[in-house]
């Protein structure tokens, strides 16, 4: 049996590009997300083994996901934060609700977590080579937001 792999946030141009590739290559891909594929989607829904369409904080998807057998989880899941979003909201998925998807994570026995943050962390780039030891100074509450779920992934 191939390897299972969840990717959260599985319907977005990231998500839905990394899951048709990594179907391509023969693993069992679940995409978990809270939006229908925006697009014609009958060769890419092919490539995955299954999706579920609900918010990243639904207690029975995280049951799902600790009794799903999978290897590896791509958390690519979040909001990005404008002017007329809700902020709240944005912190929750983006923040708050990554605690208990490592736990279920960890319940579940996943083997590898996989966290994608934002350049959105870094606050205003410098004109200069920016590397690991470059010191995050977020300037936006969606900035903030994502540094925050790195330090929480990193805890």
């Amino acid at each position: 049996m191939s390897q299972r792999i969840l990717i959260t946030g599985g319907t977005g141009y990231l998500g839905s590009s990394l899951s048709e590739y990594l179907g391509k290559q023969g693993y069992q891909v679940t995409v978990w997300d809270c939006n229908e594929p925006a697009l014609d989607s009958s060769s890419w829904r092919n490539l995955i083994d299954d999706l579920w369409i609900s918010d990243i904080r639904d207690p029975n998807s995280l049951t799902r996901l600790k009794q799903g057998g999978f290897k590896t989880v791509v958390h690519l899941a979040g909001i990005v934060f404008t002017g007329d979003s809700d902020s709240s909201r944005m912190l929750e998925v983006n923040t708050l609700a990554i605690w208990d998807l490592l736990q279920a994570s960890i319940s579940g026995g996943v083997e590898r977590f996989i966290h994608f943050s934002s350049e959105r962390v870094l606050g205003d780039l410098p004109s200069v080579e920016i590397d690991e030891t470059f010191s995050p100074v977020p300037n936006t509450p969606y900035g903030l937001s994502k540094l925050l779920s790195e330090q929480i992934v990193e805890f």
